[in-house]
C-alpha cells in the first residue's frame, strides 16, 4: 500500500487551511491519524479537517499505483509473435530504427531485402528470448509503429484510469489494459 501523506495532507488543507499537517501513524488505526492546527483554528475548520480525514480510505487506489502498473506492463513489447525489451533504451532504439528504416523505404529498399541498414550484414532486433529477429526495412518500420502504439496506448488507459473518481478498485486488472 501506498500512503501519500503529503498529497492527504495537501487535501485537507485544500477545505481548511488552517491545517499545519497531517500524521498517519497506522493506516489501519484511525486513532493514531492526526490534524496539526495553527493556533487559532477555529471549532468549524477543525470539523471540516477532520470530516475530510476520515473520508480518507489509504487502501484506495492512487495515481502513483496506477503509474506503477502502467510502467508494469510496459516492461516488454510483443511483436510479431515475440515478446521484446521495452525499457528506456530500448524505447528510445526502436524509434531510431523506426527513423533509419523510413529513410531506407524513401530511398527505395525493397521489401525482404535484410541488409537495408548495412550491405555487410542482415538487419535484426534481439528477442526477451535472445534470439535474432531479422527485419527489413519494411517490417521494422512496422515494429517502431506498434511500439509507439503500445506505449501511447498504456499512457492513455493510465491517464483514463487516474481521471476516475474514484480510480476503480480493480485498476490492475487485465480487462483495463491492452492485451500483451
Amino acid at each position: 500500500m501506498t500512503l501519500d501523506v503529503r498529497a492527504l495532507t495537501g487535501s485537507v488543507r485544500e477545505v481548511c487551511p488552517a491545517v499545519v499537517g497531517v500524521s498517519i501513524g497506522d493506516p489501519d488505526d484511525r486513532t493514531t491519524w492526526r490534524i496539526d492546527f495553527v493556533d487559532g483554528a477555529t471549532q468549524e475548520e477543525r470539523a471540516v479537517a477532520a470530516a475530510t480525514l476520515n473520508a480518507y480510505d489509504p487502501h484506495a487506489p492512487t495515481a502513483a499505483m496506477v503509474d506503477a502498473e502502467r510502467d508494469r506492463r510496459l516492461a516488454s513489447f510483443a511483436f510479431g509473435g515475440r515478446r521484446y525489451d521495452f525499457d528506456s533504451d530500448s524505447q528510445t532504439n526502436m524509434a531510431g530504427a523506426g527513423t533509419l528504416a523510413l529513410a531506407a523505404i524513401i530511398s527505395g529498399k525493397q521489401p525482404g531485402d535484410l541488409r537495408w541498414a548495412d550491405p555487410d550484414r542482415d538487419f535484426g532486433w534481439i528477442a526477451l528470448d535472445n534470439t535474432l529477429v531479422s527485419m527489413d526495412a519494411q517490417t521494422t518500420m512496422a515494429f517502431a509503429q506498434a511500439a509507439g502504439h503500445w506505449k501511447s496506448s498504456h499512457i492513455m488507459i493510465g491517464r483514463a484510469l487516474k481521471n476516475a473518481t474514484p480510480i476503480p478498485a480493480d485498476f490492475a486488472n487485465d480487462a483495463h489494459w491492452p492485451a500483451p
